[in-house]
């Protein structure tokens, strides 16, 4: 989207965003045709003009037609930003991406991994599976699909993994209605997997949302012990519902509050799991229009609340007790700077090396893990295991 303002800023005499919300989406629509199909130019500036009578902007079908007309004769012969004097904007223009975006990874990560990121953000994702490993194997849910003709692989990191090769969804298939599998991707299922979650444990997890990770602590839980799943929404904690019906999960409990103040005094949990609202920033491959609708305010905004959720809920770690946080953000303000700023705070926790079952050629960094679009072909995810010392008390 990015790139096709930038090009229509070229033949246009006002700026693209103060144009009618219709007649700018006719204009890229038009300019993508040009661009990247295979559609005559006139076929493409003909049906754009008609588009706009359409949508009521008659008037606008004279604008709409000259712009696509000039672009169409302009071919590829457009400017871009220059590459070396400006890759910020290069970068956002050429990979599509909201510039502050851009800004802050390149000085997180650089000029080339900032475009890695964003060019792995443009491909298409692959969905993966989940498999209940307390009612089918791995391989024998390969198996049976092989039998019914269906592609799936064994995914790459996780030990519960398929990548879904069909056509289709797969929530349309029996083995779903069945409780077989969830659909979850793979960065998700590593971040249960940092948790060295074990049966009998008393779990909190205080963002529990629709239950994706929830579930899958129970399912590696064997369905033993206790989980109190919490969340501020309760259409969020009935899909939970729905999903431990279909999976046959019973030791999740649900209540609605808000993370910050939760109703638990006295309690004391073996594993709390945070898994914290950000600006999803890791996720944009997944949900690509999500970029744009997302600010550089946002990522301060979630930076305060995460650090809220954080404060709130460690007083209801057991002495030995682990924290795993963990959210879908490429941004160190939501990432190693809550957790620098948390440890400072609260000097009863201490970061964890992760458990031996976590794959090892995921690299580790002091008790965090960072999953890259472009490395590791998940979804971005930060990752940090903590624990609260033995000695202290409540």
């Amino acid at each position: 989207r990015l790139e096709l303002d930038h090009v229509l800023a070229q033949f246009i005499r006002y700026e693209v965003h103060d144009l009618d919300r219709p007649v700018r989406n006719i204009l890229r629509m038009g300019l993508y045709q040009l661009r990247y199909m295979r559609v005559p130019a006139y076929a493409a500036c003909d049906r754009a003009v008609e588009l706009a009578r359409r949508a009521g902007c008659r008037r606008a079908s004279g604008l709409v037609n000259g712009v696509l007309r000039n672009a169409a004769r302009a071919g590829s012969d457009v400017e871009y930003p220059d590459r070396d004097a400006d890759p910020v904007r290069w970068i956002a223009v050429t990979e599509s991406h909201p510039v502050w975006v851009v800004r802050r990874w390149i000085e997180e990560y650089g000029v080339q991994e900032a475009r890695r990121i964003c060019r792995a953000n443009n491909r298409p994702p692959s969905v993966n599976l989940r498999v209940n490993q307390r009612k089918i194997s791995r391989s024998e849910l390969l198996q049976r699909f092989a039998v019914a003709g269906m592609q799936a692989d064994c995914g790459r990191w996780a030990p519960h993994a398929l990548y879904w090769g069909s056509r289709g969804s797969p929530h349309a298939l029996q083995e779903y209605e069945d409780g077989l599998f969830s659909v979850q991707g793979e960065g998700s299922q590593l971040a249960v997997a940092a948790a060295g979650a074990q049966p009998g444990m008393r779990v909190l997890e205080p963002c529990a949302g629709r239950g994706g990770k929830t579930t899958y602590l129970a399912e590696v839980m064997d369905d033993q012990g206790e989980i109190t799943a919490v969340d501020l929404h309760e259409f969020k904690l009935d899909v939970l519902h729905r999903h431990c019906r279909r999976l046959g999960l019973r030791i999740v409990r649900t209540q609605q509050a808000d993370a910050r103040s939760l109703p638990l005094d006295g309690r004391e949990f073996d594993l709390v799991f945070v898994d914290a609202p950000c600006s999803g920033s890791g996720i944009f491959r997944r949900h690509p229009d999500a970029r744009w609708h997302r600010d550089e305010e946002i990522a301060e905004r979630m930076q305060k609340l995460q650090g809220e959720i954080l404060r709130a809920v460690a007083r209801l770690v057991a002495p030995g007790g682990i924290l795993v946080y963990c959210t879908c953000s490429l941004l160190a303000s939501e990432n190693e700077d809550v957790m620098d700023r948390f440890l400072q705070e609260q000097q009863e926790f201490c970061r964890d090396e992760f458990p031996g079952s976590f794959p090892a050629g995921i690299r580790q960094q002091s008790g965090t893990v960072k999953l890259l679009p472009h490395l590791h072909d998940t979804d971005g995810f930060f990752i940090a295991r903590l624990r609260r010392s033995e000695g202290v008390g409540k």
